[in-house]
């Protein structure tokens, strides 16, 4: 039985676009992570900023607004100045800021994308079998450990990465493909400021395309009216044609 994303997580500024929102569903799950972890962020005017030592692949600070640039700027140089001798990584979400001259690289483009709540054509799910929410502990152990697996983050040391306290948490979701009782793909969906977010997808490559319709597809049955939003590789959105995703911009992470 589907998890409900709780309502109270779906407030939000209504004169946001979908790309505000999708930004600001991302930095608040990064926001949501990194207080799992007893590493906490703060939202300033125009970024989410942490100064800890966030969790592996999340970033120290997400920028939130398309403006305010020279405050970004200036939280990136703050940021350097708390954590002079320690890694640190900033998402550009909407590719603005050039920070190479504070001795950033870029690590990564992206795009981000939106899709408005239909059902998924029967023909993009292949032999996918129909995704299900996780409950409990044993179950989200055994996801990280298909997460890992299938995504080569083994090296990882932290565990769980993926605390069971995130399954308590207002608008957090654990979804999975299983076979047999194994897990075989699976994603985050976290719902906040109006849209559902997914992120954290993983499946065999060869099924990736398929099994990522599947996910839609079930968010899509348990949330008929809300739009999905997420970022991913200009190549790996050339293999979901089909499912009417709408690109809304890019992103950059940069790493120092």
């Amino acid at each position: 039985m589907a998890l409900a994303l709780p309502q109270a997580a779906m407030l939000w500024d209504e004169t946001m676009s979908i790309l505000d929102q999708a930004v600001m569903n991302n930095a608040q799950w990064c926001d949501m992570m990194c207080r799992a972890h007893a590493a906490p962020g703060h939202f300033a005017p125009a970024a989410w900023v942490s100064i800890n030592n966030t969790p592996p692949l999340y970033p120290n600070m997400v920028t939130t607004t398309a403006n305010g640039m020279a405050s970004q700027f200036k939280e990136a140089e703050s940021l350097i100045d708390k954590r002079p001798d320690l890694p640190s990584a900033v998402k550009d979400s909407f590719r603005r800021l050039n920070l190479n001259t504070l001795g950033f690289t870029e690590l990564f483009d992206a795009q981000w994308f939106a899709r408005a709540p239909a059902p998924v054509s029967e023909n993009l799910l292949g032999k996918a079998k129909p995704w299900q929410y996780l409950s409990t502990g044993p179950e989200l152990v055994a996801w990280e450990k298909a997460w890992r697996d299938a995504g080569g983050h083994e090296d990882i040391l932290e565990t769980p990465l993926f605390p069971p306290t995130l399954l308590n948490e207002p608008g957090v979701s654990f979804l999975a493909s299983k076979s047999a009782g194994n897990v075989m793909a699976g994603a985050v969906a976290y719902a906040a400021s109006g849209v559902i977010g997914v992120t954290n997808f993983f499946s065999k490559p060869s099924e990736a395309a398929s099994q990522f319709a599947a996910c839609l597809n079930c968010l899509y049955v348990t949330h008929p009216t809300i739009i999905t939003v997420g970022y991913e590789h200009e190549d790996t959105l050339a293999e979901y044609a089909g499912l009417n995703l709408q690109l809304l911009g890019p992103l950059r992470v940069w790493m120092r």
